[in-house]
């Protein structure tokens, strides 16, 4: 449940869970949640939580430090994509970016992209195949999803993108 949401990370409390997570990286400068208060409603304490309010990156964004903000918060955030089509160490998968326009975040249009599928005898997902849907992480195929867990990336991803902007805005 960590990487895309799901009902164990839907049961715990974030802001409960959060404290503890805050004393641990208050000297990582970047977090914008300084105490529990800032972890708002509707967070989950999943991958997204971490990339969308944990990280520096979302802070980053609004200095204007060209598009490596944008790129850190989109590779590393566990996203999802249609299998176009595959070969022995690559797979080139639809899917959509996280854009930025200068006030806010979003998803783009689905746009193809080669990822890695194997490097040598590393293979993170087996029998992959096209029109499989799966999870990508940075440059990486990661795994296949059922529709089920689909839903549950895809509404952490919306939630943690809200809340995000909702902080951009302040």
């Amino acid at each position: 449940d960590y990487w895309l949401g799901g009902p164990l990370t839907d049961s715990l409390d974030v802001r409960e869970q959060g404290a503890s997570l805050l004393d641990a990286l208050a000297a990582a400068g970047g977090v914008w949640a300084r105490s529990p208060d800032d972890l708002l409603p509707g967070m989950t304490p999943d991958h997204n939580f971490h990339v969308f309010a944990v990280y520096p990156w979302l802070g980053l964004l609004q200095r204007n430090m060209n598009d490596h903000p944008r790129y850190v918060l989109d590779r590393c955030r566990i996203r999802w994509g249609t299998v176009v089509s595959v070969d022995a160490s690559t797979a080139v998968v639809a899917s959509a970016a996280i854009e930025w326009d200068g006030d806010l975040l979003g998803l783009g249009p689905h746009r193809t992209e080669t990822v890695t599928l194997a490097k040598g005898p590393i293979r993170l997902a087996d029998g992959v195949e096209p029109g499989d849907i799966v999870t990508l992480h940075w440059n990486w195929v990661c795994e296949r999803i059922s529709a089920e867990r689909l839903e549950y990336l895809r509404r952490s991803t919306a939630t943690h993108i809200d809340i995000a902007n909702d902080r951009l805005e302040l």
